[in-house]
């Protein structure tokens, strides 16, 4: 991970990433800028899996877990996302499982 990332302008995203962002807009709209902010949080700036991962075109932000990459990867090889935007994050239900699992890994040195 980028240790400057943290403090990284992302204000090209909007101009680079406009699907991205409209649905990054849709996201706080639905569950909340807070929560947004926290998936951003961990899935960018601290490069933690399973937080939030978004592609639009050849360019893309965030960490991709298993789950995510083998899906990508599969809708990039049938040209699908071409000229599209995808964002995944957890569900604001989802957030306390997700920390507690990923401390856990942490605990056992993974």
């Amino acid at each position: 991970m980028d240790r400057g990332q943290s403090k990284r302008d992302w204000g090209w995203l909007p101009g680079q990433m406009p699907g991205v962002q409209a649905l990054i807009s849709e996201r706080r709209q639905q569950a909340g800028r807070a929560h947004v902010a926290l998936c951003w949080q961990r899935g960018v700036v601290e490069g933690r899996p399973g937080w939030f991962y978004a592609a639009e075109g050849a360019l893309a932000v965030g960490t991709p877990w298993p789950a995510i990459w083998e899906m990508v990867t599969g809708i990039g090889q049938q040209g699908i996302l071409r000229g599209k935007a995808m964002v995944a994050m957890p569900e604001p239900a989802d957030v306390a499982a997700l920390e507690a699992s990923q401390q856990e890994d942490a605990g056992h040195g993974r």
